[in-house]
């Protein structure tokens, strides 16, 4: 088992975890955040709604978070032996790697230098020799974490594109109504103007 992975996962959800439970603790920031998920999912606020919600928020998030505290360290146990780059590609090719982009990295300073000492005419065009410093370590640090990043984008692409705080009103409020459009600017220019 990598104790490394196990321990900076477990510590990250146990942190996520009392984070979100310290978040819906007290009834004004829960209120609060209640409101700003029902402008996020267009959902109609009064009172009785207001508190059915504030309540079934508060509710699940608590829930996830003891959830996040049983069950995260458990399952990080579990997973920690996930391969790493280094399962894929041999120790000597990743190395080979960084000693290449520092040569192509030191013969274009050693270029610019010798261009600007008048050794080479003006043989060098300037942008040429930045390139070559700044691009091979910059292609090296993106193949490294490339996976990663790659997956995070995707997610976030898909998740803005399915806009899911309005099929989470849907599925669990199908009944309550939607705010006018319009109300939530009318509710803020109210308050503005009564500063």
């Amino acid at each position: 088992m990598d104790l490394d992975l196990f321990g900076t996962s477990a510590a990250f959800m146990v942190v996520s975890a009392l984070a979100t439970w310290l978040r819906w603790r007290g009834p004004g920031i829960a209120a609060r955040r209640v409101r700003r998920f029902a402008r996020r999912v267009d959902l109609g606020m009064d009172g009785a709604v207001e508190a059915t919600v504030t309540g079934h928020l508060a509710r699940r998030e608590r829930a996830g978070a003891v959830g996040g505290l049983v069950v995260g360290p458990a399952a990080a146990a579990v997973v920690a032996t996930a391969p790493t780059r280094g399962d894929y590609v041999a120790r000597h090719e990743r190395v080979g790697s960084w000693v290449t982009a520092g040569i192509a990295a030191a013969a274009g300073v050693g270029f610019l230098l010798a261009d600007r000492a008048g050794a080479l005419d003006g043989a060098v065009p300037v942008g040429v020799a930045v390139a070559a410093i700044v691009v091979p370590p910059v292609a090296v640090v993106a193949d490294e974490v490339l996976v990663l990043l790659l997956g995070g984008v995707a997610m976030l692409v898909t998740s803005l594109v399915i806009g899911p705080e309005r099929h989470l009103r849907r599925r669990l409020w199908p009944d309550l109504p939607t705010s006018p459009p319009g109300l939530e600017l009318y509710a803020d220019s109210a308050r503005g103007a009564g500063r």
